[in-house]
């Protein structure tokens, strides 16, 4: 989640100054956590899936939901 905070702070630094930089680097951010947090066997999210399956789909919706909503305004111009 330190990853997805960092994201939105990046993100927030690239509204404020609209250095494409700093996009990106949000949406690097944004990329781990989103690929870590399937619940696959070498991934973090197996181990969270296995604890608490509630626990694991609330950190999924919010990874999920800061990608769609941040790291869509980055990849629109790679997609």
């Amino acid at each position: 989640m330190v990853a997805v905070a960092a994201a939105l702070a990046l993100y927030g630094a690239w509204k404020a100054t609209g250095l494409s930089a700093l996009l990106l680097a949000s949406d690097l951010f944004l990329i781990y956590p989103l690929v870590q947090c399937f619940p696959l066997s070498p991934l973090d999210g197996q181990r969270l899936w296995r604890w608490h399956r509630g626990v694991w789909f609330a950190v999924f919706v919010v990874v999920l939901g800061v990608f769609i909503f941040v790291g869509s305004e980055g990849l629109k111009n790679v997609i």
